[in-house]
Parts: structure tokens; C-alpha cells; sequence
């Protein structure tokens, strides 16, 4: 669950949005209308660098938090939501927060 938290962080951070759009859940997929909806919604809060906190899985949903540093250089928090789907972990919903 976290390489797949990792991976998709990656995506946001390097800009690749087809790439988090993949690795999102069909019921994200769906809300975002497609990859160009993580380029206008992700604006300030793209990520630069983060570390997990906190992980926990109950019934095939898990969640990671931590902190993040943005790409303009502030501070905050993100949490993921992922559902384990077909033996793979696809995020389901995200938070970001800036302090």
C-alpha cells in the first residue's frame, strides 16, 4: 500500500497526471473526469518531497498520512485513502492541507 501511495506522490510531484490518473480508483477516476482534472485541482498543493506517519488497513481500505513539503516550499499535511483493488492498491480519495 505505501509503494502505491509513493508511486502516485511521484506522479503529482513530477506533473505526470496520466500517471496518478492510473493509479487512481474507478469512483475517483470518475469524479476527476480524467488526468486533466489533477492538474486544476492539485494547483498549490503539488508535492515536492513527504513521509507516512501513520498506515492502517481495515477491510481492504487503508490509509496513510503524514507530512509534505510543496513545491513552493511550504509545509503541510497529506492523507490518502486506497482501496485495495484486483491486488492492487488505488487511491480513493486524498487531503491536502497547508500550514
Amino acid at each position: 500500500m505505501v509503494a502505491a501511495a509513493d508511486t502516485f506522490m511521484g506522479a503529482l510531484r513530477d506533473g505526470d497526471y496520466s500517471r496518478a490518473f492510473s493509479q487512481s480508483a474507478p469512483a475517483l477516476q470518475r469524479e476527476l473526469g480524467g488526468a486533466q482534472g489533477y492538474g486544476s485541482g492539485i494547483g498549490p498543493y503539488r508535492p515536492a518531497t513527504w513521509s507516512w506517519s501513520q498506515r492502517s488497513i481495515r477491510n481492504g481500505i487503508g490509509r496513510v498520512s503524514g507530512s509534505v513539503t510543496y513545491q513552493d516550499g511550504a509545509r503541510g499535511s497529506v492523507r490518502l485513502t486506497m482501496r485495495q483493488l484486483n491486488d492492487r492498491w488505488r487511491v480513493e480519495g486524498y487531503s491536502f492541507n497547508r500550514q
